[in-house]
């Protein structure tokens, strides 16, 4: 039980790490950049390009992990996990 707690927090903390990214874009435009040195600006600006594209994770290298993807294996894994759990205890 204990290694599907640690599973499961590591997986919550990918989801997190997915859903800040979309983030990105506006918190790299909503820093105080127009106070700062030009190298920094150019930076900003290679930044925003970069982070316009959405972030997509591929599984196998085909198949696209979004959020909504990732939730419902997490929920499938939880299903079985709980089945499992289920019949060893009978």
């Amino acid at each position: 039980m204990d290694m599907f707690v640690t599973c499961e927090f590591m997986l919550c903390l990918c989801s997190f790490q997915i859903y800040q990214t979309s983030n990105l874009h506006q918190s790299v435009y909503f820093c105080n950049w127009f106070d700062e040195s030009q190298p920094f600006k150019t930076s900003l600006s290679i930044i925003q390009c970069r982070t316009n594209r959405p972030f997509i994770i591929l599984a196998g290298k085909t198949v696209p992990v979004t959020l909504k993807s990732f939730i419902k294996c997490l929920q499938a894994a939880f299903s079985y996990f709980n089945l499992l759990r289920a019949l060893s205890h009978t």
